[in-house]
């Protein structure tokens, strides 16, 4: 499953890494190929590796900071139905539904549904970060072209709001990390 996580485009990666707000690509099946620093910072989820359904089922922080309703848990199930298509014995999605179905009885009922889904391509997250508090941010999704499956994910919240306050703050702490962990060790 080596390939499953590879980000097919270098000039994508640098688009994310250079967005003033969260963003990250996911794969087929809904893993985190690459995100941004403000990305981790709002959500424990979006950390490269990290797969948002395995996130949303079996992270207790994750649990605890965004919808994970059966509404939106069928839409992330669903959206893996659709992205399998007639390739059901792909090594990625056995090993995924093998985990979640050992795992997760909320998963193995949303499962049995066969419930498919198209993902939406703009929509909105309230996340409850711990630094900020609750964010409400838009997001719009965009498909690479030449690496299927692979979607751009985009936030921004609405000029003027808490939300849009609240992300300025959350981008300037992370900002301050970075320049922190980049400056050199001094020597005794």
């Amino acid at each position: 499953a080596a390939g499953a996580f590879m980000l097919s485009a270098r000039g994508v990666a640098a688009l994310v890494d250079a967005w003033p707000a969260p963003a990250y690509v996911e794969g087929r099946y809904l893993d985190v190929l690459h995100a941004n620093a403000a990305a981790v910072a709002l959500s424990p989820m979006l950390h490269p590796g990290a797969n948002l359904l395995r996130s949303a089922l079996l992270d207790e922080e994750v649990q605890a900071r965004i919808d994970v309703s059966d509404r939106a848990l069928s839409g992330l199930i669903g959206r893996i139905r659709s992205a399998a298509g007639v390739d059901d014995d792909d090594p990625r999605l056995t090993e995924l539904v093998g985990e979640l179905a050992l795992k997760s009885a909320v998963f193995r009922r949303l499962w049995d549904r066969h419930d498919v889904h198209v993902p939406p391509s703009h929509g909105v997250l309230t996340v409850d970060n711990p630094v900020v508090g609750e964010l409400e941010l838009e997001f719009d999704k965009f498909a690479v072209i030449g690496a299927e499956g692979q979607v751009l994910v985009l936030y921004r919240a609405e000029p003027g709001s808490r939300s849009a306050d609240a992300l300025e703050l959350l981008t300037a702490t992370v900002a301050a990390t970075v320049a922190e962990d980049e400056r050199p060790a001094r020597e005794p």
